[in-house]
């Protein structure tokens, strides 16, 4: 609730032990990747490093918890089960052919 008051000036905050936030834009080349009036420059990052627009930063080997293969119990769940029948087949098949 307090975060939500107006201080009325920075020094107020400073006293609550509040530190003021800088912009990256705002910082020097060296400070931050978006810092700098510098020509050409980098994209849009986190201060790590990351892309922040368009670029997907996830590894495409990364293993996944998207699809829950087992129950709870640990019983499979038919479905998944037969998907995996059905390309293993697939898979002799076209080894053979």
């Amino acid at each position: 609730m307090l975060r939500l008051t107006n201080a009325g000036k920075a020094g107020t905050n400073r006293l609550r032990g509040r530190r003021p936030k800088v912009r990256g834009y705002a910082m020097n080349p060296i400070d931050h990747p978006h810092g700098g009036r510098t020509n050409g420059g980098r994209p849009s990052c986190s201060p790590w490093g990351l892309y922040a627009k368009g670029r997907k930063t996830r590894r495409r080997n990364k293993w996944t918890n998207m699809f829950i293969i087992e129950r709870a119990g640990g019983q499979p769940i038919a479905k998944f089960v037969q998907g995996k029948k059905k390309v293993a087949a697939a898979e002799t098949l076209t080894l053979i052919g």
